[in-house]
């Protein structure tokens, strides 16, 4: 279900006119006095591949639902007022608690993405880095993760992945490897 279908009042004037006007995207109250035109935008979330001076990649596996068991990457929404590079480095202490050099982190790619939580379908954008980190050694999971993996490129599966974004993100740093 698509998070547009939620929504059946406005939230400027609580009014029950309000309705999908253009596409799954775009709403407009039809009470004469409020005539709001609202907007559903993407999220932004942010992942980022980690991989050390031997070449090993960190690989997450989640511990909880959407994706619970399957592999990931350290990432996830943004905040308000936060960069994505920020939302990467706040992340990654969250998830594994290493703390990463903004100046480090490489654009890589982006995806839109469908995040299901909770019945309710998200629309993403998803934005990838990579970085060079020197101490993957000293990743650990913290409470959104099951287990921290660190794997040689030779044994990553994108299939593996939790989300179609981070499946094609993490195939294509494979194919073309750390220095894309």
């Amino acid at each position: 279900m698509i998070l547009t279908r939620h929504f059946h009042s406005c939230p400027r004037c609580s009014g029950r006119e309000f309705t999908v006007d253009q596409g799954d995207r775009h709403f407009l109250c039809r009470v004469p006095a409020c005539g709001l035109e609202f907007f559903l935008n993407s999220a932004a979330a942010v992942g980022v591949i980690l991989y050390g001076p031997d070449g090993r990649l960190l690989i997450l596996r989640r511990a909880h639902d959407p994706g619970r068991g399957l592999l990931g990457l350290p990432g996830g929404f943004v905040d308000d007022g936060e960069t994505a590079e920020a939302a990467v480095c706040r992340e990654t202490r969250e998830e594994v608690g290493l703390d990463l050099d903004p100046g480090a982190l490489s654009y890589f790619t982006s995806a839109a993405n469908l995040y299901l939580y909770h019945g309710v379908t998200y629309q993403t954008l998803d934005l990838y880095f990579s970085a060079p980190c020197a101490n993957l050694e000293q990743a650990r999971a913290q409470a959104e993760v099951a287990e921290v993996i660190l794997a040689r490129p030779e044994e990553v599966d994108p299939a593996a992945f939790a989300f179609p974004s981070g499946r094609a993100a993490v195939a294509r740093f494979l194919r073309q490897g750390k220095n894309a």
